[in-house]
């Protein structure tokens, strides 16, 4: 069964690169939430050319409020509405066959108990070449990176302490997220089928 799926990409200093990025997750997501963290006003020229996006929103408040807070606005404005959040960052590169084999796994009903599943992450060229296809298999992990998780908004909405700890800016804001599920109960798993970069 297709799950509704929220993406959610946090910015800073973008640059018109990001705008290809953005057009793509419009076309995939049922609908992206971009979160600035620049420390100024955020560039008229791209608010412009994100607003032709009917499924994307743009904040923006001048100030970098770290990641934390970030993924939160993100799940205060999803949990009610859609069955996934994804988070991105700017930075990685998430293709169009990765993302739809996450969402094909997300259509599987087995994923009750995992608060969190993600791709498995390439970090340079040289582990690029391990890169393995068609292992459909999902691994129990301790974390995963936040940059193409996704979510499970049913968990968020029946547990609201778990939200991401604001105190964290940058560093271990993941990992501590990834700890407050295992805490409660729940699975992180890395899907082997699926690939960021």
């Amino acid at each position: 069964m297709k799950k509704s799926v929220a993406c959610g990409v946090v910015t800073f200093n973008p640059t018109k690169d990001i705008l290809p990025k953005i057009e793509e997750y419009s076309c995939l997501f049922d609908y992206v939430y971009i979160y600035d963290n620049t420390i100024k006003v955020f560039s008229s020229v791209l608010a412009n050319k994100i607003s032709k996006y009917e499924n994307v929103s743009l904040y923006s408040n001048g100030n970098n409020d770290g990641l934390a807070k970030a993924y939160n606005y993100f799940l205060n404005h999803t949990k009610h509405k859609y069955d996934f959040l994804c988070t991105l960052d700017q930075d990685s590169k998430f293709s169009k066959i990765d993302i739809q084999n996450m969402f094909s796994l997300l259509s599987i009903d087995k994923l009750n108990d995992v608060a969190v599943v993600g791709p498995t992450v390439i970090y340079n060229q040289v582990s690029s070449s391990k890169k393995i296809s068609n292992r459909k298999i999902l691994e129990n992990k301790r974390y995963l990176i936040s940059s193409g998780s996704f979510i499970n908004l049913k968990i968020i909405r029946q547990n609201p302490n778990i939200k991401f700890d604001e105190n964290y800016f940058i560093d271990r804001v993941d990992t501590d997220f990834c700890t407050n599920c295992l805490k409660n109960g729940y699975r992180i798993c890395e899907y082997k089928d699926s690939f960021l970069f």
